[in-house]
């Protein structure tokens, strides 16, 4: 079982063998410490350092006893790989920023005659500056 000291950090480099390295590591820790659940997100923290540090802060670190370990990594997954992928079409974006939000804001939005399917883009950045947001902050 690995100590503390002797695990490595995890930067956020967009690099799968890396980051399976480091998910293989939290696990072997996680299981070897037999921490509990609850643990799992706040124990990643202290591994993290660049760019997974800011995403782990920007995302997770307001409310991490609502995630999962398993959550954390695939959210961390698959923001890289959007920021790997490059341009997303105005489609897929209101694709994910619908699934990105929780039922009860996704029930209002149904209330206000937006789905992920019919819905443009522009009806979002209306309603996103309507809530006095910006599409910039989305598009980021």
């Amino acid at each position: 079982m690995k100590k503390e000291e002797d695990l490595e950090t995890y930067n956020g480099v967009a690099d799968v063998q890396i980051f399976h390295h480091f998910v293989q590591e939290m696990m072997a820790y996680i299981d070897g410490y037999q921490l509990c659940p609850q643990r799992h997100t706040m124990t990643v923290f202290w591994f993290l350092s660049g760019k997974a540090y800011e995403f782990y802060l920007n995302t997770v670190s307001a409310q991490p006893h609502n995630w999962t370990l398993q959550h954390l990594l695939i959210e961390w997954f698959n923001y890289r790989l959007f920021l790997m992928v490059g341009h997303l079409t105005n489609e897929a974006k209101v694709e994910k920023l619908w699934y990105g939000l929780c039922g009860s804001l996704q029930a209002e939005l149904w209330r206000a005659h937006l789905d992920p399917l019919t819905s443009s883009w522009d009806n979002w950045g209306n309603l996103i500056q309507g809530a006095g947001l910006s599409t910039a902050a989305v598009q980021a």
